[in-house]
């Protein structure tokens, strides 16, 4: 019977260790990309911005608008 709770304890404190590294593992990856992706995201959106009315500069200038 003792062991039986002996392995009990054993399983169960593996499984807790396993678990806690897996969550640490997960919330430092989570928090690195909170912490980079939004000012990636906007850097990009600022190039795609930029590029977009570089394009709508170049049509209206080939295209002029008659009066």
């Amino acid at each position: 019977m003792k062991r039986l709770i002996k392995r009990h304890r054993i399983t169960w404190k593996l499984f807790s260790l396993t678990v806690s590294l897996l969550m640490i593992a997960v919330l430092s990856t989570v928090g690195f990309l909170y912490a980079t992706l939004p000012s990636y995201y906007q850097s990009y959106r600022e190039d795609q911005f930029h590029t977009t009315m570089l394009t709508i500069q170049q049509t209206a200038q080939k295209n002029p608008v008659p009066n």
